[in-house]
C-alpha cells in the first residue's frame, strides 16, 4: 500500500453508506428556491397595488357621492353605466386575494427547495403537490389564452415546465429512493 491508497479504498462491505445525491433533485430545490422567491416576491407587491386599488376606490365613494350630491344641486343629470369606485375595489380585493395565493405558493415552494436538499420525504411530497396545483394553474391558463394573449402563453410555459420537470425528477425510482 502506498502513501494515500488508504483513503481510495473502500471499506468491507461495498461502500461508505451515503448513498449519492441526484443533481437533478438539486436542480429542482434551486428552481424551487427561484420561483418561491419571485412568488413571494409578486405576492408582496401585488398585495400593495390591491391594498392601493381598494383604498382608492374607498375614497373614490366618497368623492363620488359628494360630485353626485353637488351635480344633483345644480341640476344635472348624473351619467350612469360608468367604472365605479366600487368596481376599482373589488378588482383590489381580487388582487389581494390572487397575491395571497402567491405568497402562500413561493413559501411552500422555498419549505419544499429546503426539503429537497435535505432529502426529506415531506419536501418531496411538497413539491408535488406544488407541482400538481402548476398543472391546475397551466391548465387555467391555457383556457384564457385567448383574453390574455402572450402573458396567458408565458404562464402555461411557466407552470407546465415546472409540473412536468418536478414529476419527472421526483417520480423517478432512482431518485426516489434518494429520500427513503
Amino acid at each position: 500500500m502506498s502513501a494515500g491508497d488508504q483513503w481510495a479504498a473502500e471499506p468491507a462491505g461495498g461502500g461508505y453508506g451515503v448513498r449519492p445525491r441526484s443533481g437533478l433533485v438539486t436542480a429542482m430545490a434551486v428552481i424551487n428556491f427561484v420561483f418561491g422567491g419571485l412568488g413571494i416576491l409578486c405576492g408582496i407587491l401585488g398585495f400593495l397595488g390591491g391594498a392601493f386599488l381598494a383604498s382608492a376606490g374607498s375614497a373614490g365613494s366618497d368623492f363620488e357621492r359628494e360630485l353626485e350630491r353637488q351635480m344633483r344641486q345644480k341640476g344635472v343629470q348624473v351619467p350612469g353605466g360608468q367604472v365605479t369606485s366600487k368596481t376599482v375595489q373589488t378588482v383590489g380585493t381580487i388582487v389581494m386575494i390572487t397575491s395571497l395565493v402567491s405568497l402562500l405558493w413561493g413559501a411552500g415552494a422555498i419549505t419544499g427547495g429546503i426539503g429537497l436538499i435535505g432529502r426529506k420525504n415531506w419536501g418531496r411530497i411538497l413539491t408535488l403537490v406544488l407541482a400538481g396545483v402548476s398543472g391546475l394553474l397551466a391548465i387555467l391558463s391555457l383556457i384564457q389564452i385567448g383574453s390574455t394573449g402572450a402573458m396567458g402563453l408565458l404562464n402555461v410555459l411557466i407552470y407546465g415546465f415546472y409540473t412536468v420537470f418536478a414529476f419527472v425528477v421526483l417520480l423517478n425510482p432512482n431518485r426516489a429512493r434518494e429520500f427513503a
